[in-house]
């Protein structure tokens, strides 16, 4: 993946304060989307995309790039990539093939994990029964 490109990361503001325990306890991704099942403190909240174009889940012991990159807004959830890397990628892969222009890129940030997800669609939070607004 040898591009120049600097990613600028934008913390995407989320419906609740997030504190540093945020576990990853389990990725499902079938027709419905993918939902991504988090603990933050005792809450149980998921994270649904309607669609997913590209999903990577990376041990955060390799990201220390990254981390360094966005440790001034930890412990700051989800952010979303703009001149990333990642997409430019995919773009490269897939040839110009499929317009790019929509997709976006999401980073979630746990205890663990970085998780990327690229899609169409901007992330749904719920927890419960109920589906909560992004402060954004």
């Amino acid at each position: 993946m040898g591009t120049d490109l600097t990613p600028e990361f934008v913390p995407y503001l989320t419906p609740w304060e997030v504190s540093r325990s945020v576990n990853c306890q389990k990725i499902t991704d079938d027709r419905d989307g993918i939902h991504i099942d988090l603990s933050i403190d005792s809450d149980s909240v998921i994270v649904s995309f309607e669609t997913r174009e590209f999903l990577a889940v990376t041990e955060e012991g390799f990201r220390q790039k990254t981390l360094d990159l966005i440790s001034g807004y930890l412990p700051q959830l989800i952010f979303e990539v703009r001149n990333s890397p990642l997409m430019k990628f995919l773009e490269e892969e897939d040839f110009d093939a499929h317009s790019t222009s929509a997709l976006r890129h999401f980073m979630l940030v746990t205890s663990e994990e970085i998780i990327d997800i690229i899609s169409f669609d901007l992330p749904v939070f719920l927890t419960g029964n109920t589906t909560l607004d992004s402060k954004k």
